[in-house]
């Protein structure tokens, strides 16, 4: 079985998704660290995550998912 998968960078209107997609997998990976409030990185993704890193999505089946952002430091050509 194979399925069709889009890779594109983020866009505002992803920025909620993947913050839902940090939530649940931080308090599935690490249960007993406290984290922030959900507002607050919802937030954090839609003005800073988003907006100031290359973030790349993937889309199968008309569905998105989100890849973690990459450091500045990490990307082709900025240092």
């Amino acid at each position: 079985m194979t399925s069709d998968v889009l890779l594109r960078r983020a866009t505002g209107a992803d920025a909620l998704d993947m913050a839902e997609v940090w939530l649940r997998s931080s308090s599935s990976a690490l249960p007993m660290v406290r984290r922030a409030h959900s507002d607050e990185v919802r937030s954090w993704f839609a003005h800073v995550v988003v907006s100031d890193h290359e973030c790349w999505v993937a889309e199968e089946q008309g569905g998105a998912g989100a890849a973690p952002p990459r450091p500045a430091a990490a990307r082709p050509g900025t240092g």
